[in-house]
């Protein structure tokens, strides 16, 4: 069994390592190993992966786990999410684990969903990318958001893209809406985490003021 963790907090993914240890060890002829680097090959290999989700980044594209078709994929969250309808394909059997859940919460999501995904294979994600319900942000939405998140006022947006800041306000919400963001911090998290993205869809490069 192949177990990828992509988590930034280090004593978080070493007790994960424990913990899958500990619940599979018996269950499973195969031995445990763990992956350790974030590659295309181990994403498409690994039986189980886990990432750690931004608010509102379960709604976006999911490149890396596109050819995905066995295991489980674990989405790591800091808020609580009740599984929407409108998740994207390549991650539409995905559970979602609320960093504060307990051990026997998550060994009961986990060891469920593995039971299930022994039962049959998945279509793989990008088979179905043309009908794909996952959010976008438009050209001028990461060229806002970009802005924003290099901590630039909003009234230097405003009068850069040459709109009132009642206008930037509304694009704002909008965002925020699409992406079922509740604060302006939980915003600010999904930008920073967008911001590392490189998916020619959701990849948000910085943009000089006067571009």
């Amino acid at each position: 069994m192949k177990i990828l963790i992509q988590d930034p907090y280090e004593f978080y993914r070493d007790g994960l390592k424990h913990f899958f240890i500990e619940i599979f060890l018996g269950r499973t002829a195969n031995k445990i190993g763990f992956l350790t680097s974030y590659s295309q090959q181990n994403f498409d290999k690994a039986d189980i992966v886990v990432i750690s989700l931004a608010p509102g980044e379960h709604l976006m594209c999911f490149p890396e786990l596109q050819n995905r078709t066995t295991g489980i994929i674990i989405g790591l969250t800091d808020e609580v999410i009740d599984s929407p309808s409108d998740l994207p394909f390549c991650i539409a059997r995905i559970i979602f684990i609320h960093r504060q859940d307990s051990l026997s919460t998550v060994k009961e999501k986990v060891l469920t969903a593995w039971r299930e995904s022994r039962k049959k294979q998945i279509q793989p994600g990008k088979t179905l990318c043309f009908h794909c319900p996952h959010k976008v942000l438009t050209r001028q939405q990461r060229r806002i958001m970009s802005f924003i998140c290099q901590g630039i006022t909003t009234s230097e947006i405003a009068r850069n893209m040459s709109i009132s800041e009642k206008t930037l306000y509304v694009h704002k919400y909008i965002i925020r809406k699409k992406f079922n963001l509740r604060t302006n911090h939980a915003l600010f998290c999904f930008l920073q985490k967008l911001a590392g993205k490189n998916s020619q869809q959701i990849y948000l490069r910085q943009i000089p003021l006067n571009a």
